[in-house]
């Protein structure tokens, strides 16, 4: 996919998976997570370097949805934190 945002391998290591049975898993939350991130960060153009605090707040992302995929948790506050001020904001 195109808007990756960190690679299955940064996750995992995030995340500190060391098999590869949830690979499918972990596909699926980092491409939810960097629309989700992508959304948010307006005054981020896709294509370019992606910002550290943006990697972050993915991986932050997909590491919470993982922990806690049965329990239906949100996405970390940590996570908007850092997205918030890549936002671009119409007056």
């Amino acid at each position: 996919m195109a808007n990756e945002l960190v690679t299955l391998q940064e996750a995992k290591l995030y995340c500190r998976v060391d098999s590869d049975e949830e690979d499918a898993l972990i596909l699926t939350l980092i491409h939810a997570a960097s629309d989700a991130a992508i959304d948010i960060a307006s005054d981020w153009t896709p294509g370019a370097e992606a910002p550290a605090r943006l990697k972050l707040a993915v991986l932050a992302h997909v590491a919470s949805a993982y922990d806690n995929r049965d329990s239906g948790v949100d996405s970390p506050d940590a996570a908007r934190r850092l997205l918030f001020p890549l936002r671009k904001l119409d007056v």
